[in-house]
């Protein structure tokens, strides 16, 4: 592996010109990420916050939290995220299985992240390195479906669905809890998707935790918003829908499998909450201009990351795609 020189920019010096390289990352894991959603959040208010926190050089103090468990806030495939003592409003992001050159990566200089999106926060990045460590906005919320959703992802690829009568409660616990937040909080994450097609960005419509859930407000907000020219080539604009909506929140991967768990009872509650949410997406994708979108919504589960998956993953991810839609006949 190739460590590329350490920068000498000033870290602290409003010259320094943002990283184009930035981008958001989701956190796999059920902890609440508060951060203050009436401030405007950049890289300048970062170092102002911090500055007040600390007299030591910001790399200095990002190498003694980092790789630390107890602030350590979670991880998901590629990074694990640590909170910032003292400095409320952000978190960083560090590369996983980098701890051989942490030392090295961490000293890189931090400087200004480009923020195509400066008045909202989908967990973006306000400042990068060029080593693959980032100052992430904060974002209220708890991750959406279970807090292990990626290491359960991942075994699918084994043939293993790990879905058990817990998980199925749990599950249908969140959807109920969902399905009663108000009209206006689907109207949000449809905002929030037409925002990201009029910047040619695309959500991840596939891994429910990349979907934040504030209880306490009764909103949604979305994270690891991703650049959909590296991504997602093969996709028609505009790029997110309604069907996307949808399968953030209902989680086709494992929502059949929960529904196979429950006695008929549950599983009749399931169909009803479930289809309570979904009207109350189409409801406010309409009022909002959301298209449908339904084709996208299925060449993502066809193939999603297919060169970096063990196999063809439309083998792995269609079926149970195909089995949620069957469920709900509304989808077709």
């Amino acid at each position: 592996m190739i460590i590329p020189p350490l920068l000498s920019i000033n870290p602290y010096s409003n010259k320094n010109k943002p990283s184009p390289r930035s981008k958001s990352f989701f956190v796999n894991n059920n902890l609440s990420f508060k951060g203050n959603p009436l401030q405007k959040l950049d890289y300048d208010d970062f170092l102002q916050k911090f500055k007040t926190a600390y007299s030591q050089k910001l790399e200095n103090v990002l190498y003694s939290i980092i790789g630390v468990k107890e602030h350590l806030l979670g991880a998901g495939c590629e990074k694990s995220v640590y909170k910032i003592p003292k400095v409320n409003d952000y978190v960083v992001t560090y590369p996983k299985n980098q701890d051989r050159f942490q030392y090295m990566i961490i000293h890189r200089t931090m400087k200004p992240a480009v923020d195509k999106f400066p008045e909202h926060n989908f967990g973006q990045a306000v400042g990068d390195n060029g080593g693959g460590v980032y100052i992430l906005k904060k974002v209220n919320g708890i991750a959406h479906s279970f807090p292990d959703w990626i290491t359960k992802f991942s075994r699918l690829f084994k043939n293993n669905m790990n879905v058990d009568i817990e998980n199925a409660e749990i599950f249908v616990n969140q959807l109920k809890k969902i399905s009663e937040f108000p009209q206006k909080a689907f109207e949000k994450l449809a905002e929030e998707l037409q925002l990201l097609n009029q910047a040619s960005i695309r959500a991840d419509a596939i891994n429910p935790n990349n979907l934040l859930v504030d209880d306490a407000k009764k909103i949604f907000t979305l994270i690891d918003i991703d650049q959909i020219e590296k991504q997602y080539p093969y996709l028609n604009k505009p790029y997110n829908g309604t069907m996307d909506m949808i399968t953030i929140l209902l989680d086709p991967i494992f929502h059949y499998a929960c529904y196979k768990k429950l006695p008929p009872d549950k599983q009749k509650e399931l169909i009803f909450i479930s289809n309570t949410i979904i009207a109350k997406c189409k409801t406010a994708a309409k009022k909002i201009g959301l298209p449908f979108n339904s084709q996208n919504n299925e060449k993502i589960f066809l193939a999603q990351n297919a060169t970096k998956m063990p196999e063809n993953p439309s083998k792995v991810l269609m079926p149970p795609y195909n089995k949620f839609k069957e469920l709900y006949p509304a989808l077709n």
